[in-house]
């Protein structure tokens, strides 16, 4: 269902919905959107490293090194790198097939990097400028 929601961005690579293209390419079923793992890292980032305030986030990118299948497990690791009155924190994402009870230490699992070189600038001082 995912697949078709993002589709509204205007992807309509039938990698992303379609079992026949994915399984073609080599993939056991379709892929899910960079923008979709994305927008779960950006979510985790708001969640863990800005108390739940989207507000002060300028910017965020990444490169996305593997794909996710929909289903996976996904964690995502974060550095803190200060600047000025901007912060920089920079970011991981690791996934895991299947779902992973990380709470009872499995996170071993995580064996699949994701995303990589991810960046995203948080401005707490200032206003948003939209």
């Amino acid at each position: 269902m995912q697949a078709y929601l993002y589709r509204l961005s205007g992807d309509y690579n039938p990698l992303h919905a379609d079992f026949n293209i994915a399984n073609a390419v080599g993939y056991e079923r379709p892929i899910l959107h960079g923008l979709c793992t994305l927008g779960i890292c950006a979510a985790s980032l708001v969640t863990h490293m800005m108390g739940g305030d989207p507000a002060p986030l300028r910017s965020i990118k990444a490169r996305f090194s593997k794909p996710v299948i929909p289903g996976d497990s996904l964690r995502v690791v974060f550095y803190r790198d200060s600047g000025d009155s901007a912060e920089m924190v920079r970011f991981q994402c690791w996934a895991a097939k299947g779902r992973v009870e990380e709470s009872r230490g499995d996170s071993s699992a995580f064996s699949r990097l994701v995303v990589t070189d991810g960046v995203a600038t948080i401005d707490r001082a200032g206003k948003a400028k939209l």
